[in-house]
């Protein structure tokens, strides 16, 4: 499967060394993007505000990571619903500061217990996403990816 390919469709289904492919992918892709765009918050002591160039990348980011999410879901042969709520998961956690809102670890109230909610449901996509494996055989979203071709 070609890169671009992995990166950008939504239909077929792929197996764990591709999803974790396209993952070291986004994540060369994030981090180099916030050393152009918000290299501050990489030296700060204490965390910078958002600021909305980053922001943007890290939203055009969230298409390889809903494509790869998306393909994988279908090899474990998920719900619709799961790769695109996992997606507006990450969607709300990159708006939330420019909102006013305030979301993390340690922070009373609502910003800490949907930090906590948000981290369970991320960290389970990525375990099954990660290590997993997908349906054997074929399924409603096409072959499995680790039955050789002939």
């Amino acid at each position: 499967m070609r890169l671009w390919h992995l990166l950008t469709t939504f239909k077929g289904r792929i197996g764990r060394k591709a999803w974790w492919t396209g993952l070291i992918v986004y994540a060369i892709l994030n981090i180099g993007g916030g050393l152009i765009l918000n290299p501050e918050y990489f030296t700060a002591e204490v965390l910078p505000p958002a600021n909305m160039p980053d922001t943007i990348w890290q939203a055009i980011l969230l298409i390889p990571l809903a494509a790869i999410t998306a393909k994988r879901g279908n090899d474990r042969d998920w719900p619709a619903w799961i790769a695109p709520t996992f997606v507006a998961a990450n969607a709300f956690n990159l708006a939330a500061p420019h909102l006013g809102l305030e979301i993390g670890a340690g922070v009373p109230g609502a910003g800490g217990i949907v930090f906590a909610i948000l981290a369970i449901f991320v960290l389970t996509v990525f375990v099954d996403n990660g290590f997993v494996r997908g349906t054997q055989g074929p399924n409603r979203h096409g072959e499995d990816p680790l039955t050789p071709t002939a």
